[in-house]
């Protein structure tokens, strides 16, 4: 009670090496579980290596206990920046089908890719190139959100990483959002802007058919801006998402605090972080949690 357990390769007899797959977890107790995808070279118990030489990429995702036949996913993009998103979706079903994958980008572009029959527990990625993205930059072409749907229930994750390169130096994941998340409040326990460094940029997905605003209140809790409160509002269209940047607002520089979301109508949100450098090697991102009011 209250322990936990981690799962490796070697934990499955008989695994076979370049395995790649999905993993349903079931328990007779109420259960959590995260899950860290990584390709750094590391020697497993029992003396078995993993991962590549050169390979410097850690993710980490929560597993999902809510899978639905909707999954938001409010960040899209094909080589921005030099950065792709792949998803990769799990039917967590009991019968096969196949999900359609509609990509709502910045520009007003809407591309769609229907997945081949996905078995029972198994899974298959998606990349925006499937669905014919573009990789250009012009007018915001190459960024946007995702939005997946299935007859059966399905579980997902998205994962970001350079388009450049061979052998990961850098991966960023977090887990599909499915309609459990929806709220028209959200909480982002960590916010910064040039805090030693380092800034946030807010995805905002609106998941609704009507336009709607959300305020971001922000509290600093360090440096000269502790207990300074300050609000940025950004407006995102249906089905679209918006991205405020901590640098780009009023949240105060050198600051790291709080933000707290409050909309017109239903969104699910992601936080990543990053250096003012531009360093690929120092973000991570993860959801920010809906309201439990809500």
């Amino acid at each position: 009670a209250g322990g936990a357990f981690t799962f490796l390769p070697t934990s499955f007899a008989g695994m076979p090496d370049g395995f790649v797959g999905s993993a349903i977890v079931s328990s007779d107790q109420p259960i959590k579980g995260i899950v860290n995808v990584t390709n750094q070279p590391t020697t497993l118990p029992g003396g078995v290596v993993v991962g590549v030489t050169g390979g410097k990429a850690a993710g980490m995702y929560q597993g999902t206990a809510a899978p639905s036949t909707e999954l938001y996913f409010p960040i899209a993009k094909h080589n921005r920046y030099c950065a792709t998103v792949w998803y990769y979706v799990q039917n967590a079903g009991t019968a096969s089908a196949t999900a359609t994958a509609v990509f709502s980008m910045d520009d007003g572009g809407v591309y769609t890719f229907v997945t081949p029959s996905i078995g029972p527990g198994k899974m298959v990625y998606i990349n925006p190139a499937m669905a014919g993205v573009p990789t250009t930059n012009t007018n915001r072409a190459n960024v946007g959100s995702l939005k997946v749907t299935s007859a059966q229930p399905l579980a997902g994750t998205a994962m970001e990483q350079l388009t450049t390169e061979t052998v990961a130096t850098v991966v960023f994941a977090v887990r599909a959002l499915p309609p459990a998340d929806l709220s028209t409040k959200a909480y982002a326990p960590v916010v910064k802007n040039d805090r030693y460094g380092r800034f946030t940029g807010i995805q905002v997905l609106n998941t609704t058919a009507a336009v709607i605003t959300v305020n971001i209140n922000y509290v600093g809790t360090a440096s000269t801006c502790k207990d300074v409160s300050t609000t940025d509002t950004i407006t995102v269209q249906p089905g679209k998402s918006t991205t405020m940047v901590s640098n780009q607002g009023n949240f105060p520089d050198n600051c790291t605090g709080t933000a707290t979301l409050t909309g017109t109508g239903n969104f699910v949100a992601i936080v990543n972080a990053n250096t003012l450098a531009g360093d690929p090697l120092a973000g991570i991102a993860y959801f920010s949690l809906r309201s439990a009011a809500s």
